[in-house]
């Protein structure tokens, strides 16, 4: 899903007359979106527009470039929450709205980071968030630590959320009968209810527990080590 100007999406059917940047961009989020940034490269852009490699290196002088122009274009858009008194508070509002902003482009997941490259545009995105997290957390080490874990709890939680099955899958009968009576009832049950009337509260549990290991984090004083439960 994009933005850009209708007029600007390439017609499938013979050579466009001319090529332009907007073109270009609107056929690489098309193509982001059928096959993802691993397996994105300017010859299949090319292909796609019925265009030359070196058309496209006109607007865009390397595929990083292009994914680049593509990450801008999409996180140019995201607006960040207003400044809030509880620093729980501006990251909540922060989750909801990445969140919301990742269900409008799809494929902003796609152009996050890709080989050893990452986007500057999502890191301005993002950026705000570590400025509040340096505010509770200023050692530099242990810092790292707590923004390496929230962005993977974050953005692995959003992917499975946008890219996971919404609903169990059903299973074929030869499936079930290799289970007993009980587990398939469990599964049939399962399947019925998952759910519910409202799936929201997923993503509201999930971003109040984001917030509660942050909380953990940032009163934590040594990172050499996760801390254990004690035997039981």
């Amino acid at each position: 899903m994009h933005t850009l100007p209708e007029s600007a999406v390439p017609r499938r059917a013979g050579r466009p007359s001319r090529l332009s940047r907007e073109m270009v961009l609107a056929a690489a989020l098309e193509l982001l979106g059928d096959e993802g940034a691993d397996h994105f490269s300017i010859a299949k852009l090319g292909k796609r527009l019925d265009a030359t490699a070196m058309s496209i290196y006109t607007y865009f002088p390397s595929r990083d470039a292009l994914l680049e122009a593509v990450a801008e274009h999409i996180f140019a858009l995201f607006e960040p929450p207003p400044a809030m008194d509880r620093w729980q508070d501006y990251i909540l509002e922060w989750l909801r709205a990445i969140t919301l902003h990742f269900e409008r482009f799809p494929v902003a997941l796609q152009v996050l980071a890709w080989d050893e490259h990452i986007s500057v545009s999502w890191l301005r995105a993002w950026l705000p968030v570590m400025r509040v997290l340096q505010e509770q957390e200023p050692d530099p080490k242990n810092l790292a630590a707590i923004c390496d874990w929230f962005l993977t709890a974050t953005i692995g939680f959003i992917n499975a959320h946008h890219n996971g099955p919404k609903r169990m899958a059903v299973l074929p009968e030869d499936v079930l009968q290799r289970l007993d009576s009980k587990d398939r009832r469990l599964l049939e049950d399962m399947r019925q209810h998952q759910g519910g009337p409202n799936e929201k509260w997923r993503l509201e549990y999930a971003f109040q527990n984001i917030i509660d290991g942050l909380e953990g984090l940032v009163k934590k004083t040594d990172f050499t080590e996760a801390k254990r439960r004690p035997s039981q």
